[in-house]
């Protein structure tokens, strides 16, 4: 009697034991799953993430600077990852386009690096058109007035593709000192990632061998131009950047270059 209970007994404990290890090793299985599941919704967030990122934010690339110096104004060229970007809101005459303009400048061992994107200048009309580009090299602030080689400069005119030995506007002469020899200059009328509307865009790079060898990395520039498009305020219209040294430039007929954009 004792044995048959004792028998019975063991029974129980076998069938108790096994029904335990089937319910355990079930919630093992559906424990695996849903941590593999809960991975799997991980990875598909994180690639769905990094996909709009990547759309909506391309400067979240790897990509480099690595320009054409052709006057377009290409993305692959890598502009936006120049060192120095300025923008300047102009108020144009009543043919252009007042909006932000577009300053990217960035400088290697070997080359100064310049790109206007000129928003403002929706023309497309080179007659008359100029350019100058001014550059405390050696960081000296200095004044420049009425007459005199006005630092590192250069005055381009874009109606023949030439350059010129001075710059003449308003009663003033200024001698230039960069040319073909140190500068390479393309210019385009286009559309470009600033705006859609067809614009005009210079392209240049400039020999760094006309910086002194302690202002490579603390330099100033500034722009003045003529493109059809000019500030009506100023004196015989003309545009420039940054705009309290074109102010100036109007008012006094020196060149400041305490007030040039600064790249430091």
């Amino acid at each position: 009697m004792i044995s048959t209970k004792l028998s019975n007994l063991k029974y129980n404990l076998r069938l108790l034991s096994s029904q335990i290890y089937k319910k355990l090793r079930g919630f093992t299985i559906l424990t695996n799953k849903k941590l593999i599941g809960g991975f799997l919704a991980v990875f598909l967030v994180a690639g769905v993430a990094g996909g709009f990122a990547g759309y909506y934010f391309p400067r979240l690339d790897f990509g480099s600077f690595n320009p054409t110096i052709d006057g377009n104004f290409s993305t692959s060229d890598g502009w936006r990852f120049a060192k120095w970007q300025f923008i300047e809101y102009l108020t144009l005459d009543e043919n252009s386009t007042n909006t932000n303009n577009y300053f990217y400048v960035h400088l290697t061992d070997e080359y100064l690096y310049v790109l206007i994107d000129f928003c403002g200048d929706t023309t497309g009309d080179k007659k008359g058109e100029w350019l100058t580009i001014w550059i405390d090299t050696d960081n000296s602030q200095t004044t420049y007035s009425h007459t005199g080689k006005g630092g590192g400069m250069l005055c381009y005119l874009t109606e023949n593709s030439s350059y010129n030995e001075t710059f003449h506007h308003n009663g003033n002469l200024f001698e230039t000192n960069l040319n073909s020899s140190k500068v390479n200059l393309g210019f385009s009328f286009q559309s470009t990632v600033n705006s859609k509307i067809e614009h005009r865009v210079f392209e240049l790079r400039i020999d760094s061998s006309i910086f002194e060898d302690d202002s490579q990395n603390d330099f100033a520039i500034a722009f003045l131009g003529y493109g059809t498009a000019f500030v009506p305020y100023y004196n015989s219209g003309f545009w420039g950047a940054p705009s309290n040294f074109a102010q100036e430039y109007s008012i006094s007929n020196n060149i400041y270059e305490n007030l040039y954009f600064i790249c430091e």
